[in-house]
């Protein structure tokens, strides 16, 4: 077998590498065995350093995580009936699960699960040959990896390979990870794996909405977000999701020409030019949240502001009163998908400039110049807010006399 001791050194930081050194010890001591496994194996095989590690335990004991972190006098938190579970150890956070099998009732269903002691059948659960793999701390095999499914070889090809056909049948969320890792690693799906997407692509509607919304966050996350919604498009992966999604040019531009832009927005321009309809089915079938939801409520409503928005002289306090009502993540999502220039130069005014725009005075300083306490301290506030916006009023002593010269009218309105 492999040995990847040099690996280790070299990409594991000291911290993790004593406290795996502890599980090592402790593991032979008590007769369990402990692995390395998944996504951390990956990262190390290919020179990164993980930024979490994920283990595997096994052993007689009926609570093998319990009896591990006993020993090391850890805390477990987090745990499931899948048999995961978070361990805490001196203030260090590893991600533990028992070796275990699975089995799909269902298309879309979550697993049933059974236990084993054999880390060779619990690898076979998994999505892809590049997860499927896993580094012995045992005593007697340390630092040894164990790959059945030849994961290694398939990093150093640069390619993503399910373990069986039937693997986006049994969890189409798979499809959605299989393109993240693809553009984040710069992998090639293997032929095999791209006709099985294509071809259980309807397995996406099988899934729950918040585990495909989950994913989708994930995606969002990336750095490399644009890539992986272009090739989500080009596999027919969002229309899957929801008719409602859909990429164009624009969107990856602007994607790509600036640093990652929040989840909501993303998935706001997403769906920018669908009905009003079909935002509103999205948003059950991704199950979101209030906050999402308003998001993509106000998408359809700035857009019955494009008219406006589009007229030849605007002022900046005419932009800013017929935007400010509406979420900035919904401005952010139309100024990103809206392909007219004049309406989306006024978008990105109003988001980078007007939105922060703030007066120097305020209803006290109003108040103490003169002017009665009740509403009309607000609509004073509001017409200095609009002079400061179209640069009438730069400093405080500009402030003070609009203040001044409009308290009579004002009071007599």
């Amino acid at each position: 077998m492999t040995n990847l001791t040099n690996i280790i050194e070299e990409h594991l930081g000291s911290e993790y590498r004593e406290i795996l050194d502890r599980i090592s010890h402790s593991a032979t001591k008590t007769g369990l065995r402990v692995y390395l496994v998944g996504g951390s194996v990956r990262d190390l095989i290919l020179g990164f350093t993980p930024s979490e590690l994920d283990l595997a335990v096994s052993g007689e004991s009926t609570d093998p995580i319990g009896s591990l972190a006993t020993s090391l006098s850890g805390v477990v938190y987090s745990k499931s009936e899948f048999g995961t579970a978070k361990l805490d150890i001196d203030g260090i956070r590893l991600d533990m699960a028992r070796t275990r099998r699975e089995k799909y009732v269902k298309p879309g269903a979550l697993p049933t699960v059974e236990f084993t002691r054999s880390i060779k059948e619990d690898l076979s659960r998994r999505d892809f040959t590049i997860n499927a793999m896993a580094i012995s701390l045992n005593m007697a095999t340390r630092w040894e990896l164990i790959d059945p499914f030849e994961g290694s070889r398939d990093l150093a090809s640069k390619q993503i390979r399910v373990l069986h056909r039937r693997s986006f049948v049994d969890d189409a969320t798979r499809i959605l990870r299989a393109i993240r890792y693809a553009t984040r690693l710069s992998l090639d799906l293997v032929p095999e794996t791209s006709i099985l997407i294509e071809n259980q692509l309807s397995y996406l509607g099988m899934i729950h909405g918040d585990r495909i919304r989950h994913e989708l966050i994930r995606i969002f996350s990336e750095e490399k977000q644009a890539e992986i919604l272009n090739l989500a498009e080009s596999l027919g992966i969002l229309r899957a999701i929801h008719p409602s999604l859909g990429l164009n040019n624009t969107i990856v531009s602007k994607l790509q020409e600036s640093s990652r832009r929040p989840g909501q927005v993303v998935l706001g321009s997403l769906a920018f030019e669908a009905s009003n309809h079909m935002r509103s089915s999205l948003k059950n079938r991704l199950s979101l949240s209030a906050n999402w939801s308003r998001i993509i409520e106000d998408i359809g409503h700035v857009k019955t502001k494009f008219e406006q928005l589009s007229e030849k002289r605007l002022s900046p306090s005419q932009i800013y009163g017929i935007l400010s009502q509406y979420d900035t993540h919904a401005i952010e999502a139309c100024s990103i998908s809206c392909k007219d220039t004049k309406i989306r130069k006024r978008l990105e005014l109003y988001l980078q400039k007007l939105l922060n725009t703030s007066t120097i005075m305020d209803g006290k300083n109003i108040i103490a110049l003169g002017l009665s306490e009740g509403p009309n301290v607000g609509k004073l506030l509001s017409h200095l807010l609009d002079a400061k916006l179209d640069g009438l009023v730069p400093t405080r002593e500009d402030e003070e006399q609009f203040i001044l010269t409009n308290i009579i009218r004002i009071s007599q309105d």
